[in-house]
This record gives C-alpha cells, sequence and structure tokens, in this order.
C-alpha cells in the first residue's frame, strides 16, 4: 500500500505530466502495486473509490497553503515539498522492504 500513496504522490510531484489523475495516474499505480492482492469485490470497489478523487489540479489547489486557483500551476514551494516527500517516503519504505526481506516476512493473500 505503501508503493501506491508513492506513486500518487509522485504523479502530483510531477508538474510537467498533464495527466488527469483519477484515470490514469491512480489506474497505473493501483493495477501495478495493490490489484494483485485484491479479490473480485475489494477492485471493484477499490476502482470505485480511486474514480471519485478530484483532479490532478483540484489537488495541487487543496494543497496549496496560498489557495492558488484552480487549473493555475502550483507554487513552486509546493512541487519541492512534494518531490522532498517521495524522496523520503521512497527511502522509507525501502528500508521496510528490506527489513521484511530480511525477516523472511511477506504475505500474498488476496482480500
Amino acid at each position: 500500500m505503501q508503493a501506491f500513496w508513492l506513486g500518487i504522490l509522485e504523479e502530483l510531484a510531477d508538474i510537467t505530466s498533464h495527466v488527469h489523475m483519477p484515470e490514469h495516474a491512480t489506474a497505473v499505480v493501483y493495477k501495478t502495486t495493490v490489484e494483485p492482492y485484491h479479490g473480485r469485490i475489494m477492485r471493484g470497489l477499490f476502482k470505485t473509490a480511486l474514480r471519485a478523487l478530484p483532479s490532478k489540479s483540484e489537488m495541487l489547489h487543496r494543497l496549496a497553503p496560498d489557495g492558488a486557483a484552480v487549473g493555475t500551476p502550483p507554487p513552486e514551494h509546493l512541487v519541492a515539498d512534494l518531490k522532498r516527500c517521495v524522496q523520503v517516503t521512497s527511502r522509507v519504505i525501502a528500508v521496510l522492504r528490506a527489513m521484511l526481506k530480511e525477516l523472511g516476512l511477506s504475505d500474498s493473500r488476496q482480500i
């Protein structure tokens, strides 16, 4: 699940991408990170919930502390903060995965 949220953060931090979040980014990130662990019912519920997410522009607007207008470029400090968050989160996930691998812990059951 950590990799799912990391993928979402990476997409938000990529201001050169003009991809609309729910249709593309969440579908790709979900399919590669979480979907293999979901059964049919969870898959349907999760995909429905992902479609309810606001657009990338709306998400960035809500994250901007200075209240930038929807559709305008996000403030540079917000993009820098998102990129820093991606870097730190990536390191934490790498440490957790290494620890789980070292301990021989994995759970591939579907829910």
